[in-house]
């Protein structure tokens, strides 16, 4: 599970909630959701991973690279 993991690696980092919040652009309410399993994280774990300077495996070990990026269909392909 993420949440344990990244509530460790945060506090290890001597980093607060509030701040990690402030620098991924979520609430801090986001990441305690995230630390308490009430959310899953899976889209903020690159992002999570290079601000605490882990690798992502280290916060999820189901991690897939690219699956918190977002993109959108080229619309001269057809459907």
């Amino acid at each position: 599970m993420i949440g344990a993991e990244l509530a460790r690696l945060r506090k290890e980092s001597g980093m607060s909630q509030a701040q990690l919040a402030d620098q991924l652009g979520v609430s801090r309410e986001t990441i305690r959701d995230i630390e308490i399993g009430a959310q899953s994280g899976r889209s903020l774990v690159e992002r999570i991973a290079e601000i605490l300077g882990v690798d992502p495996y280290a916060l999820d070990p189901e991690y897939t690279p690219g699956a918190g990026k977002k993109f959108t269909l080229d619309p001269r392909m057809p459907p």
